[in-house]
């Protein structure tokens, strides 16, 4: 018979690595875009752009569904660094 707790945990834990892991693409991708802006590459621009808008509007879909109070309370700021950081592009 499966622990229902367990699994509950490991899906938590499981969305939080998820949610970090798009984080930190989120700011690679800003990176990645304001150095091809800074080269010219528009195109490449345009999609690292659209990239790192995508990884924030995941994180905003799914971080209602973590659990655990302090875990959500260091998500929120960091996606709003990349909200930020993604405005200034």
């Amino acid at each position: 018979m499966p622990d229902y707790e367990a699994l509950r945990a490991k899906g938590q834990r499981t969305l939080i690595a998820f949610l970090d892991a798009e984080l930190k693409i989120g700011l690679t991708f800003v990176q990645s875009a304001l150095l091809a802006h800074h080269a010219g590459h528009m195109d490449h621009y345009a999609q690292a752009r659209a990239s790192a808008i995508k990884a924030a509007e995941a994180v905003r879909r799914f971080i209602g569904q973590v659990e655990d109070a302090r875990a959500k309370a260091e998500i929120g700021p960091q996606l709003a660094e990349l909200d930020r950081l993604i405005a200034t592009l």
